[in-house]
């Protein structure tokens, strides 16, 4: 699950995921390095992580290829 996951309003949310989400973001974790903060982060053109994470414009643009993601 993704637990505090700041929704509208600032509500905190608590969103289930599948398991095969969670060993596939797991085994992404371990190869890239990361140990805390963000998962999600801005790369820029250089390939350096800048910033604090995404914008919601940036999470929306990547579900371009996704059919049937809801809002």
């Amino acid at each position: 699950m993704i637990a505090d996951l700041v929704g509208k309003a600032g509500h905190l949310r608590t969103v289930p995921i599948p398991a095969w989400v969670k060993g596939a973001i797991d085994e992404w974790k371990v190869a890239s390095g990361i140990t805390e903060g963000a998962i999600f982060r801005s790369i820029n053109k250089n390939g350096r992580v800048w910033g604090n994470g995404m914008t919601a414009k940036v999470l929306w643009d990547v579900k371009a290829g996704i059919a049937k993601l809801a809002p």
